[in-house]
């Protein structure tokens, strides 16, 4: 279910923003299925940015914000290859790991041998003592509240054999160090910090489906599914793989439907109640019907709302 343009808007004058899924889908274990249904089986990383690009042609232009498993060589060419279609659809914001090497851009050719492809390797997290007087600082909103952050932002390249130009950016608050990576050159580093910080939302909206709709209270099972073995070897072969008999197969399949139609419901669910906090905000008061330990925003919980 896509935000709409009006909740972005209201939720922007509101303070406050809100998380809801864009694409509900079984990514693990189901490789055996896609080649029941003809699909192209591919790896969990390249289909959720698959699913962003198709969430963004309804949205718009858009920012994909990602943990550091996704900081890898498949996803950043299945974006090239996807922005290639839609130049500036969409740009990924992620996370790299502390062991993060990177790469100058080439100097100048000397007309000498085969033309470079990068320059001198970077291990980021040397940047963090060696350029600490480049260091800027900042006060941004992240994870909440305004915090006092310093930050240092440069174009590397980023993958052997790929060297994909990306904007990274070391940032470094209290006693926390983070290398944030970005795939759009032009973005200010501040931006980038702010827009990574959203990304807590996430586990926000799963508390909320789980603790109040039972989102992903689902059991849906079928006895064609065999016994799977959880101390499986790596290579060892799909149990799923070995189902021939089409109407069992069949039912394996209805009962991934139902399960992913289950969930898709519950994020139907969780947008129209966040529509609803968002257009009532100014004429509801949360303490006149439910006791806080703390104040609330203007904008009340989906808890809330639920409570009325």
């Amino acid at each position: 279910m896509p935000c709409t343009k009006k909740m972005v808007q209201e939720s922007e004058s509101a303070s406050k923003a809100f998380c809801l899924p864009q694409s509900i889908q079984i990514h693990d274990g189901d490789g055996a299925v896609s080649d029941w249904l003809g699909d192209e089986s591919v790896s969990h990383v390249v289909q959720i940015l698959r699913d962003g690009f198709r969430a963004a042609r309804y949205i718009g232009m858009s920012l994909f914000v990602l943990d550091r498993y996704f900081l890898t060589k498949p996803m950043l060419m299945e974006w090239e290859a996807c922005s290639a279609q839609a130049p500036g659809l969409l740009h990924v914001i992620t996370r790299a790991k502390r062991n993060c090497t990177a790469y100058e851009k080439p100097g100048p050719y000397k007309g000498r041998g085969r033309r470079p492809v990068h320059g001198s390797s970077v291990y980021l997290q040397d940047l963090f003592v060696r350029h600490s007087q480049s260091f800027q600082r900042a006060r941004l909103q992240i994870y909440g509240a305004v915090r006092d952050v310093r930050f240092l932002s440069g174009t590397y390249l980023w993958g052997q054999g790929l060297y994909q130009p990306l904007k990274f950016v070391l940032v470094e608050y209290g006693q926390t160090q983070a290398i944030l990576a970005c795939t759009d050159l032009s973005m200010a580093a501040g931006d980038i910090i702010e827009a990574y910080a959203c990304r807590f939302k996430i586990e926000s909206m799963f508390r909320e489906m789980k603790q109040q709709l039972g989102g992903f209270c689902y059991h849906f099972w079928t006895h064609a599914v065999p016994r799977l073995d959880r101390c499986c070897r790596k290579g060892s072969t799909d149990p799923l793989a070995q189902v021939r008999d089409s109407h069992q197969q069949q039912r394996i399949i209805k009962t991934l439907q139902a399960t992913e139609g289950y969930v898709m419901i519950s994020s139907i669910a969780m947008g129209i109640i966040q529509l609803l906090c968002l257009e009532h905000q100014d004429d509801i008061r949360v303490s006149d019907f439910r006791y806080l330990r703390t104040p609330s925003n203007r904008v009340m919980s989906e808890a809330s709302m639920m409570s009325i």
